[in-house]
Formats: C-alpha cells, structure tokens, sequence
C-alpha cells in the first residue's frame, strides 16, 4: 500500500452534538484519514429520505487564507475570508481552483464512492460533460478523479479501497446495491442548449463494468415533453423514458419538486446518500427548498487563485489568457457566496473540519439547515 504523505489529513474539529452518524471508514482509508469515519448530518434510514450533501473546491481571489483554521479551538477564521471564488469564466470546471491539490481530488472520489448518486446541475453538465472534441466529457464517477496522473501516483490503489469502502458501507444499510453511483443531471426547464444535454457522455457511455452508466434527468412535466421532442436526434429515443425523473408539484409543471424530492428519491429508487456536485445555482435552489442540509466544501486556502495564475504552467492557460484574466481578475472569476464581500457567511455552521498536512487545504463540513428558505450561492 502506497500512499503519498501529502494526500494524509486530520480531523481538527468536530461539532459532535450535530452529527447524527459516522460512516466507519475500512483500514485502508484511515492511512489517508487516522479518525477513521464520515459525519453525516442526517441519518437518511431515520429520516426515511435521501441524505443530499453538497460539495465544491473554493479558493480567495486575492489573497490566502494563512490565519490557523482554529483559534481558542473554533474556526473563526474562515468567516474573515472574503471572495472565495468557484470559477474562472473561460476555464470550465475546478481543476485550476484545486491547482492539483490531493486532498480535493481524493475527497472527490471518496464522495462518489459514498453516494447512490451524484447530482449535476445543468450548467455544470453543459460545460464540464459533453462528450464532443474541445469538451472535458467529465463522468462524476469514483473511477474518474481516481485515474487523475497527482492522485493516481499519490494512491495507485484508491479505486480499489473506495470500492471497498462502498461495499462495507452497503452492508451497514447506507447504500443501495448499485456497484457505481447513479448520475442525476437537473434541468427545470428541458431548454434545448448548445451543447444540448443529451450530448454529455454519461448518456452515451458505460461504467467499467461494460454496464451502460444509470443516468438521469430531472426535470418538471414541462421539461420532460421539451426532452422527449429531441431524444432521437442524440440516439436516445430508445431510452428517454427510463433516463427522465419528472417531479413536479400537482400546481406548477413547470417546476421541480424539490422540497419532497429527497423522500421520492429515497423510496422509489432506494437512493440514501446523494452527492451534490452542481453548481451554485443548483445547490442553492436545493438549500432554499430545505434539502440541502449538508455542504462539504474544500477550501483551498494558503494560495490566492492570483498567485496560482501567476506561476501555474498548465497548457490550458494561454499568456494572453493568463494576462487579461490577472488585469481584469474581478471580472474574470464569480463568487460562491452572494456576501458583499463574498465571503461565507455566518449561518453555515462547521460540523467537521479536515485540515492536509502541509495545510494547504481545509475540508469543511457545513450545517445549512439555519439557511433555509435563504438564496445563498
């Protein structure tokens, strides 16, 4: 067993009257993280619906965050921190937010290990899983971060304990018997787009397995009628039916049924644990409805993404690109948080903080359920 020191991370911090149950983590993974299990807020066999967790990689535009995570043994902090940016207009995806940071990576696919599935907003799918030359074709499986070159050589063995781990996690009841997670792509409206969604490679391509990947759209009753006109030109006529989820309230069907999807997921396709990796209109609109009550974002702290422009040598990043984006960085990049000063505010309260040991990056576990019914991203 290989694993790289700078993948390994402590817990520092745990709100332990807010946890209402640990994931017990398999030997292998408590070699990358000693305290050896996963909180959740909410324990979905309880609550009898889906336990949705949001996630995302976030890093200050201007200046890191290079205070301690903790001073008198709570995270004060991170509230100091203003504009934690998500994206950079002109870069699609987090790989320059992340700047190859370990931990990120493996708390990525360590999350979609742990989920029955992972959810997409549509956006995200549009400019991060479109399965045409120039487009990433990204697959939010645990077998895709895994295959990463930096993680790959960190962990040449991750995929396997993951896997692992999600059979040990099945057993105790908190996953369903799926060997991949699902993929849940959300789209209100079923707008036709260019791309178009139906062009993303989780609907045209298989699981390691040889299995076609179980994907999803969920959609209003609006949407679906949109998606189904248009099935046949992407060679999905076959299969529309079963790839849509149409969840709309008996008075709107143009909208979805957010605030009781978690209970619909959960009993009529026995999903538990759902990851949610859209962006932040997605995760927002799933917070103000109530069923987004955990937010486990990676705080990517002691560069600024100025810094990480200045000296990254990535090939994606033109000089003239890099040099306008460096001029004009405010209007380049967007806030996660609608702060004025785009900073996380004070409502999200930490369940669980995990710091890297070069304390490059802290994990932090949100309770949002204080933010309910609030537009917060």
């Amino acid at each position: 067993m290989t694993i790289a020191v700078q993948l390994k991370h402590q817990t520092i911090y745990e709100d332990e009257a807010r946890i209402a149950i640990r994931l017990p983590l398999i030997p292998e993974l408590q070699a990358i993280h000693p305290e050896g299990n996963f909180p959740l807020l909410e324990d979905p066999i309880a609550t009898g619906r889906a336990m949705i967790l949001g996630m995302t990689v976030l890093r200050p535009r201007d200046q890191g965050w290079t205070a301690p995570v903790l001073s008198n043994g709570q995270p004060t902090s991170l509230y100091a921190v203003q504009h934690w940016i998500y994206t950079v207009n002109g870069l699609p995806g987090g790989w320059l937010i992340a700047h190859g940071n370990l931990m990120d990576a493996y708390r990525l696919a360590l999350q979609y290990g742990l989920a029955d599935a992972v959810m997409i907003g549509s956006n995200t799918v549009r400019t991060e899983g479109i399965d045409r030359p120039g487009y990433a074709g990204y697959i939010w499986q645990p077998y895709h971060p895994t295959r990463w070159p930096h993680l790959q050589q960190a962990a040449p063995d991750l995929l396997t304990y993951i896997l692992h781990q999600r059979r040990a996690v099945q057993q105790l009841g908190y996953l369903s018997d799926r060997t991949y997670p699902a993929q849940i792509v959300v789209s209100q409206s079923g707008q036709a787009t260019s791309p178009d969604l139906l062009e993303a490679a989780i609907f045209h391509q298989s699981d390691p397995d040889g299995h076609p990947i179980e994907a999803y759209i969920l959609t209003s009753e609006v949407g679906a009628s949109r998606f189904r006109e248009r099935a046949a030109t992407y060679g999905l006529a076959h299969r529309i039916e079963q790839m849509l989820i149409t969840f709309s309230p008996g008075h709107a069907p143009h909208q979805i049924d957010l605030k009781n999807l978690p209970y619909f997921l959960y009993h009529q396709f026995g999903m538990r644990i759902i990851n949610h990796d859209g962006g932040p209109t997605c995760l927002s609109a799933f917070c103000q409805a109530g069923s987004l009550p955990q937010l486990n974002l990676t705080l990517a702290r002691q560069l600024s993404l100025k810094a990480v422009l200045e000296m990254t040598s990535d090939d994606r990043i033109s000089p003239s690109f890099r040099a306008d984006s460096l001029a004009h960085l405010a209007e380049r990049t967007a806030c996660f948080f609608h702060s004025p000063d785009g900073s996380i505010p004070r409502a999200l309260v930490p369940l669980a903080i995990a710091i890297d040991t070069l304390d490059e990056a802290a994990v932090v576990s949100f309770d949002s359920r204080s933010l309910y019914g609030q537009a917060l991203f």
